[in-house]
């Protein structure tokens, strides 16, 4: 067990902890080769900078390693930053997984079988069909179950992307009891499969990060080829379904921008893309405020994916 965690690090401090290396270049600084690492554990991420041994280090470890860091916490920038006088690669019979890899608030079992029912519900016998031999996949069920929603923005921790998937469900249900005009079995399997493609996007090599195919191909493209594929093996599906359902996939980013292949073009497609947006804005944000900060700090520091400070309150005026 692990005794400091990076959100304990404070600048001043001698350390001797374990951490997991998410990143390691080699770089070069008036003629002198150091590395710049960022470690990490479940509960964030610093920087580090090493120049002692940087070649040789640099030879013997690879991101997704987890070693023991010998240095001293200061900043840079602004941010602190780990000094590192020492690493050493801890084997993996010398530490828990579960020190690195956070973890959700929902049981994944219990949103499995939540996702059962929901399938259950949908009346129409092709969607259905379809949404049960896409989550029967023994292998693609086990990676819906574990995989983040995202690298670090929303959902981003082990059982995010079941959480996240059930939320846009939820919210497209109760957009069906005020806009009476959207197909219901439609848009609940558009909800449930519109990032099932991340289950191949992500890895959890002690950090989260992509895989090959997820950063060359995309969760998206990854999602239509996997719905493609499994409507090959279900009998005299209707082509105009498949139409459909492959539109609110392919369409739920809402723009080119945000790497949509096309524009949502439909009711339940703009509908699904704003709720999609909604809840990712929401769990992002969500991370945001619930930081360690220091008492009376009202606003947040700069939220470079969305532009903009997030305000906390001023708990000094509060009773």
């Amino acid at each position: 067990m692990k005794d400091i965690w990076v959100n304990q690090l404070e600048p001043g401090r001698d350390l001797e902890e374990v951490f997991v290396i998410r990143k390691l270049d080699a770089r070069e600084y008036n003629g002198r080769k150091y590395l710049s690492l960022e470690f990490g554990d479940k509960t964030g991420r610093i920087g580090g900078v090493c120049w002692e041994g940087a070649e040789e280090y640099f030879q013997k470890l690879t991101p997704g390693n987890v070693v023991k860091v010998e240095g001293k916490v200061g900043t840079y920038k602004e941010m602190p930053q780990i000094t590192v006088l020492a690493m050493e690669k801890i084997s993996e019979a010398n530490f828990d997984p579960v020190d690195f890899l956070p973890r959700g608030p929902r049981d994944p079992q219990k949103m499995l079988k939540e996702v059962d029912q929901l399938i259950a519900d949908v009346d129409d016998i092709h969607y259905r069909d379809l949404l049960t031999e896409v989550f029967n996949d023994g292998i693609l069920r086990r990676k819906f179950t574990f995989t983040p929603a995202a690298k670090l923005w929303h959902h981003s921790y082990i059982g995010g992307l079941a959480e996240h998937t059930l939320n846009v469900v939820h919210l497209c249900l109760a957009a069906c009891e005020v806009y009476k005009g959207l197909n219901r079995d439609l848009i609940t399997t558009g909800a449930l499969l519109h990032d099932i493609g991340k289950a191949d996007t992500y890895s959890l090599d002690n950090f989260f990060d992509y895989t090959d195919e997820g950063r060359l191909i995309g969760h998206i493209v990854i999602a239509d080829r996997i719905i493609c594929n499994k409507i090959t093996r279900l009998k005299d599906f209707p082509t105009e379904k498949k139409k459909l359902i492959r539109h609110l996939v392919l369409s739920h980013q809402g723009t080119y921008e945000q790497a949509s292949p096309v524009l949502p073009q439909t009711l339940e497609a703009n509908i699904l893309y704003i709720i999609d947006l909604l809840d990712s804005r929401v769990g992002g944000i969500t991370k945001v405020m619930n930081k360690p900060r220091q008492f009376g700090q009202n606003w947040s520091a700069w939220v470079k994916l969305i532009e903009r400070y997030i305000y906390f309150g001023d708990k000094s005026k509060e009773e």
